[in-house]
């Protein structure tokens, strides 16, 4: 891809609309981002630029083409191309089967990773996009693009999209940034030197717990987490399997928050097969979007103001019967086969408490908190198999 010949692109506006005067600034003659449709914002460029430094790292890693799918700097969801989606998949989704490339399993996979979280989004993707790839963010609601290159004919079908105003970015996939990291503050620099680690291998990581059970599938899902978790606000908390994210808990307080919200978001992942959801009969005009926003409420039907519960009735055939404690319990349970990747040291056992609900069986986090042995006397209570890294990774 040949490098943009100006060292400056101006965008369509700041962080608010307000700050009408923007641009994206290289220190070389040239810039490494081409823009191929659209009109960035801001915080385009930046979901663009985060979202391409977390895709081609895991391109790296697991040789996989991988997906991001951006919101306000954080990733939604996260995935890796590879096997195809089975027919589960397919229904939990909404999905009809079709013919789908590696690269669009892994966009389709981040974006179901929070499918209420990745409305909206600005889309990473590692490798040359393809035409089954374009037909896919066609369909959805999103605001860009950041891909190495595009096929003629997909390029073609992504600058229809939103009459022209979608985002349509390339980038030089050879590019490395040089120099110090450098902030702009209040008026005031900041400079640090780029982090020259890597997040380490789950499998040159230390096992602490008694249970020492490390098997392929699990310690690839464990990389994936801990590269996300880099990639990702502090506090960062992430939930994955082997070949995407279920649920990711950003920019937090404190630690607990981010488990939480990423534990929450991987229990309701888990229960989307559940055959009392797949069993939900929405009236004729709902679409697939609305779907989704529907099961989100079925799921937290227990928790729903009367409104809310009213907004079930426009939008499923009158029958529907809640799930119970028990069977939210019980069918999670059945699923335990979750990985958990912190990007510091836990420092409390509620987090592998709260873990442990959401069926989390290998834990990868820095290690080194004063109350270490107490967390993972909690990890052996819950036969967890947890790890000590020994890396830091906060964003910030």
């Amino acid at each position: 891809m040949p490098d943009n010949p100006r060292n400056t692109l101006d965008l369509r506006y700041g962080i608010n609309p307000q700050r009408t005067e923007a641009a994206l600034i290289s220190g070389a003659n040239s810039t490494p981002l081409v823009l191929l449709s659209g009109s960035p914002s801001y915080i385009n460029i930046l979901d663009a630029l985060r979202g391409w430094a977390l895709v081609r790292e895991l391109r790296r890693r697991f040789d996989l083409p991988a997906a991001a799918s951006f919101k306000h700097v954080n990733p939604a969801g996260v995935g890796l191309g590879g096997d195809a989606l089975d027919d589960n998949y397919l229904q939990t989704h909404f999905l009809t089967a079709e013919s789908l490339s590696p690269l669009a399993i892994a966009y389709l996979r981040a974006r179901h990773g929070d499918r209420i979280s990745s409305y909206g989004d600005f889309v990473a993707l590692s490798d040359v996009v393809d035409v089954s790839t374009a037909r896919v963010l066609k369909n959805v609601v999103s605001d860009g693009v950041i891909a190495p290159g595009y096929e003629p004919a997909a390029l073609a079908i992504l600058k229809t999209k939103r009459a022209g105003r979608f985002v349509v970015a390339a980038i030089d996939a050879g590019y490395e940034p040089t120099g110090p990291d450098v902030r702009d503050e209040f008026g005031l620099m900041l400079t640090q030197n780029r982090d020259p680690s890597e997040v380490p291998d789950p499998r040159a990581s230390k096992i602490v717990t008694a249970n020492t059970s490390l098997d392929v599938r699990a310690a690839d899902a464990l990389l994936l987490g801990a590269i996300v978790a880099r990639h990702t606000q502090s506090n960062a908390v992430v939930v994955a399997t082997d070949r995407y994210t279920t649920g990711i808990g950003a920019g937090q307080q404190s630690r607990i928050s981010a488990t939480k919200i990423a534990c929450e978001k991987a229990e309701a992942y888990l229960l989307y097969d559940h055959p009392k959801v797949l069993g939900l009969r929405f009236l004729p005009e709902v679409s697939r979007v609305e779907k989704f926003n529907t099961v989100e409420l079925f799921l937290r039907f227990d928790l729903l103001y009367p409104e809310e519960r009213a907004v079930l009735d426009t939008k499923l055939i009158p029958g529907f019967v809640p799930l119970t404690a028990e069977e939210r319990h019980l069918w999670i349970g059945n699923k335990r086969r979750l990985c958990l990747a912190s990007d510091a040291f836990i420092p409390f056992r509620d987090n592998i408490d709260r873990a442990a609900r959401a069926g989390v069986t290998h834990i990868v986090q820095t290690g080194g908190s004063t109350r270490d042995q107490e967390v993972t006397a909690a990890a052996n209570q819950h036969n967890i198999v947890m790890l000590h890294s020994g890396a830091r990774h906060f964003l910030h």
